[in-house]
């Protein structure tokens, strides 16, 4: 009986350490996919891969002149310090650099709201449109809700075309407060009707239901903006397929978020369509995914996002350096999430830390070039870019009519 009962404990001992032994083989496997896989580490920060191999577009030389003929100014939504590191170290590799960090002159960004130190996407574009410091929520109004005049339509008042490229819907909150005067950036079908009869030249973005009515998959009761804006003279393009230089008139594409074609293909459509005004244009290209990515804390998709983005600003580039009078301006509205990376003891690789799911106080870069570009410098405001967008162009004494 005693050795039956012996013979029982050591194999119950036996099957322990088994058991132990396979749960740490488990444990060992998975985190090495973790790792592998760019999912969280043990100690729950994302693994971010260093770029195996190094590009270094070339730096651009600084242009002579203060006054630009058009301006094209490239927002990458949340998109601070961090993000561009950590775009620039997996897609270029550690001492490579992005196109975005070719343009010579830079300047440090503060970003705070008239309601807050950390602003939302209205007020920063708010600031950025008109020079005025709003609070969060509200799209280009005074405190009475009375309209700000924004940089397109002073442009425009001159006779400059304008457009909008957005990876997000047409009527979110930087592209609207280009165009659009109302009070919370929530009233999305308002602020279609205000873009549709702004006039502008290109609009090229998502959020086709806030133009369609309920008949057409849209949200909007009777009215049709896509049909009325076709009559009005705008090629329209609902698929990217159809997406193409009019050749005449005007531009609006709308985009589900499945069947929207690449930033870099509507920036170029957009500078094809805008270069034939012989007075100039403003142009403004926003990159939303890197936003959306760092309040999810989605890695991949951050670094798809800076890719995509460093993508449009080449396009940007290569039409800016064949004409020879455009100014070029790269920032952001905001920091999101705020990102950290950090060591691992893993060759090859960096750790990623988020400190929340939301906006922060964090400073943005900004990158500049063309003529122009030597006043963004320092540290500013994120007012300044409207003042310093309106010098490069000449539009300090405004006429009172607008263009039609």
């Amino acid at each position: 009986m005693e050795a039956s009962r012996r013979l029982a404990q050591g194999m119950n001992r036996r099957t322990v350490i088994a058991i132990v032994f396979a749960v740490a083989a488990i444990a060992i496997a998975c985190g090495a996919l973790a790792v592998h896989s760019g999912l969280l580490a043990a100690d729950n920060t994302t693994v971010l891969h260093v770029g195996t191999r190094t590009v270094r577009p070339p730096m651009l030389a600084p242009v002579e002149g203060t006054r630009a003929r058009n301006v094209i100014l490239i927002v990458g939504d949340g998109m601070g310090f961090t993000q561009l590191s950590a775009g620039r170290i997996a897609l270029r590799g550690p001492d490579g650099i992005l196109w975005i960090q070719t343009l010579p002159s830079s300047a440090i960004v503060r970003t705070q709201s008239a309601s807050s130190l950390v602003t939302d996407s209205a007020a920063a574009a708010t600031a950025m449109a008109t020079g005025v410091r709003v609070p969060n929520t509200v799209v280009s109004v005074d405190a009475n809700g009375k309209p700000l005049r924004t940089l397109f339509e002073k442009a425009r008042a001159r006779g400059l075309a304008a457009g909008i490229v957005t990876t997000t819907d047409l009527t979110d909150a930087t592209p609207a407060a280009f165009v659009a005067h109302v009070k919370s950036r929530r009233d999305r079908i308002e602020i279609a009707d205000q873009q549709s009869a702004s006039g502008i030249e290109v609009m090229l973005g998502g959020g086709p239901e806030h133009f369609l009515p309920v008949a057409r998959g849209g949200r909007r009761v009777r009215t049709d903006l896509v049909e009325s804006m076709r009559a009005a003279g705008y090629t329209i393009a609902l698929e990217p397929a159809a997406l193409a230089t009019p050749k005449s008139g005007k531009l609006l594409g709308l985009f589900e978020d499945t069947k929207r074609p690449p930033l870099s293909t509507m920036t170029r459509v957009a500078l094809e369509t805008l270069a034939r005004d012989p007075e100039g244009f403003v142009l403004l290209v926003e990159n939303e995914e890197t936003d959306s990515a760092s309040h999810r804390h989605e890695l991949p998709r951050l670094i798809r996002g800076m890719q995509e983005l460093d993508e449009a600003v080449r396009i940007a580039l290569e039409f800016a350096k064949a004409d020879g009078r455009t100014l070029v301006v790269v920032t952001a509205d905001h920091e999101t999430g705020g990102m950290q990376l950090v060591e691992t003891k893993v060759a090859g690789t960096l750790g990623v830390r988020w400190i929340n799911g939301k906006h922060t106080a964090q400073p943005v870069p900004l990158f500049a070039w063309g003529p122009g570009a030597s006043s963004f410098a320092g540290e500013i405001d994120n007012t300044a870019i409207h003042r310093l967008l309106v010098e490069a162009l000449g539009l300090e004494a405004e006429p009172p009519e607008g263009r039609p």
